[in-house]
């Protein structure tokens, strides 16, 4: 925990990134020395992870406005805090593509790649996730939640964790049949076709 006072610099655009921030008390303001423009960072957020996870130079200047306290964390500890969050995610997700039937004739090395390129994201209750007539440019695992797929406004099915969406698209490379829309809260896995002809060649359909 250090204390640092008001008007103070943390850091300097162009110096090197040692430690992560997260800020206890007080009030910080980040800008960049050549456009000024600003960001204002209050009570609980965090900044300076982006020069430690790229190994580049700090992109900010970072001031108080107000007397700080702020929480600080060495580079070597806060790298083994992301490398093994990185390690759970990727046990995680190799656990999940397991239980994927359609990725059932995948080998494990591949399927240790697709782990890798597996791309998460969150879609709100009431959100579409796919619409009817839209190009296919991946196919969806859903992993947490659930979701419904209607046609002409109908729900034709409501699909689960495990179940999967849009691989027919992609198959045959048509257009999306049918809307997807989150029935709760829900995440998705997508994978996208490059990614799937990389991992798996030109017969990636047949497999």
């Amino acid at each position: 925990l250090c204390y640092v006072k008001e008007e103070s610099y943390i850091f300097k655009q162009g110096g090197i990134g040692c430690y992560f921030y997260i800020l206890k008390k007080g009030k910080i303001e980040t800008f960049s020395s050549n456009d000024r423009a600003s960001r204002i960072i209050n009570v609980g957020e965090s900044f300076g992870e982006i020069a430690l996870l790229h190994g580049a130079p700090r992109l900010t200047n970072a001031r108080c406005l107000t007397d700080c306290y702020l929480w600080v964390l060495e580079r070597k500890n806060f790298k083994k805090i992301v490398d093994h969050i990185t390690k759970m995610n990727f046990e995680e997700s190799k656990n999940f593509v397991e239980s994927i039937p359609i990725l059932a004739n995948i080998d494990h090395a591949q399927k240790a790649v697709l782990c890798s390129s597996l791309y998460k994201e969150s879609f709100d209750e009431g959100n579409y996730i796919v619409k009817k007539g839209e190009e296919a440019h991946c196919l969806y695992i859903v992993k947490e939640g659930e979701v419904n797929c209607s046609l002409n406004g109908k729900i034709v099915r409501t699909l689960k964790k495990g179940d999967n969406f849009g691989e027919r698209s992609i198959l045959v490379d048509s257009t999306r049949s049918l809307d997807v829309i989150a029935k709760t809260n829900c995440v998705c896995y997508s994978i996208s076709t490059n990614t799937l002809k990389t991992m798996l060649g030109d017969n990636f359909r047949t497999l």
